[in-house]
């Protein structure tokens, strides 16, 4: 337990790490009376990863469970996020251009779910919201989500928001809500069990039991019955949709899917709908749109672009000074400098250079003027040497700049 005035337990600014089977309890972000925020956990501009996690018993001005602040994008899986006290929202606080991912599985049970302001985003995925106050609303994005139906735990827990333990002779006191544990595992009869999704969720629960472990996945932070992880699932199957078999997803071919992970989101490759953490989903990598994206490798670097963040388009290649991509340079290509910059609207000039302004910028000063059609001339006719390199030959621009070339048939 700790007592601070920004983030009580944890407070993470200009960071991502990542926090994995802990508790945050028994931590307030309120002193003499000076509200502020994040009473489990507080990200500032950071977007830590935390898994089977529970953050409980907290208390704050605002998000005394979590609070996302100045465009923060934290990643919560199997987490419960429950018994948080605040003035405003006891569960998850999202303010200023933030968007926390409240996914795969996790519960929240106190004062007040999730609230968004100024503006803020959520997305929440197999989650369960029950038992908070003023209600069980929540901001953002919901899928296979329930909220406000009782989710029969085994245990809902009894809670006293109005306990602390104080320390004599100091003006310090910290929250000591619980009265009974709770256990939030399901009773049979659930209407959490089996509607979940498979997409994006952890391949175990809290407890490591396997999921899913029946029908379907269950929704919150721990699955009914005592099913092992699967290695791989189905390997012919997808479980997350994304164009690529769980099998292919074994990408160290350990036969053990469950141990790949390209993003370092604690949710495997064949889980993960967005492999590599881009923000691009998998099956929108697939450039060459043959169903698989496997084979597409933008920047040519051997790594595929769904498992490679980094992933960048090959420069396209040209020569300098074709400015009609006719594959030599002579006085037609002058002149379609000259179109291009003083031609009809409707010119072929205009849509023919177009195509590639790196190879009409003769001259490479990173612009497109008349100084390019007189630079080619000169090269021609006053013996001014050479054009700027790529020239005589295919090559990428050396110069970056905001003329693009977007394709040069002589090259390719």
């Amino acid at each position: 337990m700790y007592r601070i005035i920004d983030g009580g337990g944890v407070f993470c600014t200009s960071s991502s790490p990542t926090l994995n089977l802990c508790t945050i309890s028994g931590n307030s972000a309120v002193y003499r009376n000076i509200a502020t925020g994040g009473g489990g956990l507080r990200c500032e501009g950071a977007s830590p990863v935390v898994t089977n996690c529970r953050i409980t018993g907290n208390e704050a001005g605002t998000g005394a469970g979590v609070e996302c602040w100045n465009r923060s994008c934290p990643t919560l899986t199997n987490c419960s996020i429950t018994a948080n006290s605040s003035w405003d929202c006891g569960g998850v606080d999202c303010t200023f251009d933030s968007a926390p991912v409240v996914a795969q599985n996790y519960s929240l049970y106190g004062e007040g779910a999730i609230v968004c302001s100024a503006p803020g985003n959520a997305r929440l995925v197999n989650c369960i919201l029950w038992g908070n106050a003023p209600g069980d609303g929540a901001c953002g994005e919901r899928s296979h989500t329930l909220a406000g139906e009782d989710p029969l735990f085994v245990r809902a827990g009894v809670f006293d928001f109005g306990l602390y333990r104080c320390r004599p002779f100091q003006e310090a006191c910290w929250p000591a809500f619980l009265l009974d544990p709770p256990d939030y595992h399901l009773q049979s009869g659930s209407p959490a069990i089996d509607e979940g999704t498979l997409a994006g969720a952890p391949i175990a629960d809290m407890e490591g039991r396997g999921r899913p472990c029946g029908a379907g996945i269950d929704i919150g932070a721990y699955e009914i019955g005592d099913c092992p992880p699967p290695p791989c699932g189905d390997p012919e199957a997808d479980d997350d949709d994304d164009g690529v078999k769980n099998g292919a997803e074994d990408v160290n071919q350990d036969g053990n899917c469950t141990d790949d992970d390209s993003d370092g989101d604690g949710i495997p490759n064949f889980r993960d709908p967005d492999d590599d953490g881009d923000g691009i989903p998998t099956r929108d990598e697939d450039y060459n749109g043959n169903g698989d994206p496997r084979d597409d490798d933008l920047d040519v670097d051997t790594v595929p672009g769904y498992l490679d963040a980094d992933e960048k388009p090959a420069p396209i290649v040209f020569a300098r000074g074709d400015a009609n991509a006719d594959g030599r340079v002579d006085i037609g290509d002058a002149i379609s400098v000259l179109g291009y910059l003083f031609g009809a609207a409707g010119g072929g000039a205009k849509a023919q250079v177009a195509q590639c302004l790196d190879a009409a910028d003769a001259n490479d000063d990173a612009r497109l003027d008349i100084a390019d059609a007189i630079k080619i001339l000169g090269h021609l006719f006053a013996r001014a040497g050479p054009l700027p390199e790529p020239f005589g030959r295919c090559g990428v621009d050396p110069t970056e700049d905001g003329l693009d070339c977007l394709q040069f048939m002589p090259c390719e």
